[in-house]
């Protein structure tokens, strides 16, 4: 709409590029330099891709600026399954820009070994938050999750025992004891 005659009301129609998406929390209409929030926006009658915006003939007093913000729907979040352990995404789908929120939960006697977050072929960073949380910020495509356990080792009291001895042996051989160096690092 190029110019419109005070008291007629005006519809834009506007439409996003493929694969993104735009509703009415993406507009924004000023009036002659001011903010506008009577417009009102509905679905295109011939072309449901389209919204048109309607701002009545009365309010339409200064120049008109729309401000469409198209934005990519959002993608996928997909955690696979995991051996010896969960991991739990507190969303399912998620827009660029969002935190997601990982719990990880190793089964008794298994630590998490890795945790991966990939956009395509690409990893996403994540921050460690307590009792086994994560967090990442959404990229605009699709991430897939995974996480590796590890089964924690146990040193049994004989083998330690046995450890000690060798070392008491190795250290009275160089002519000092072990009582000697603990009293040094003291």
């Amino acid at each position: 709409v190029d110019k419109v005659t005070y008291g007629t009301a005006a519809v834009w129609t506007v439409s996003a590029n493929d694969g993104y998406t735009v509703d009415e929390s993406y507009i924004t209409v000023t009036i002659g330099g001011s903010a506008y929030t009577d417009f009102t926006v509905a679905e295109n009658a011939t072309n449901t891709t389209m919204l048109d915006i309607t701002i009545p003939g009365d309010a339409l007093t200064g120049n008109v600026v729309i401000t469409v913000t198209a934005k990519l729907p959002p993608a996928d979040v997909t955690v696979e399954t995991a051996i010896n352990g969960t991991v739990e995404s507190d969303v399912e789908k998620a827009s660029e820009g969002d935190t997601v929120t990982l719990t990880v939960t190793p089964e008794d006697g298994y630590v998490l070994d890795t945790l991966t977050v990939t956009d395509g072929t690409t990893p996403v960073n994540t921050t460690a938050g307590e009792n086994g949380t994560y967090t990442f910020t959404m990229p605009a495509t699709a991430v897939t999750i995974s996480a590796t356990f590890t089964k924690v080792s146990y040193v049994t009291k004989p083998e330690l025992d046995a450890a000690v001895a060798e070392l008491n042996k190795l250290i009275a051989a160089n002519g000092t004891s072990i009582e000697e160096i603990n009293k040094a690092l003291a």
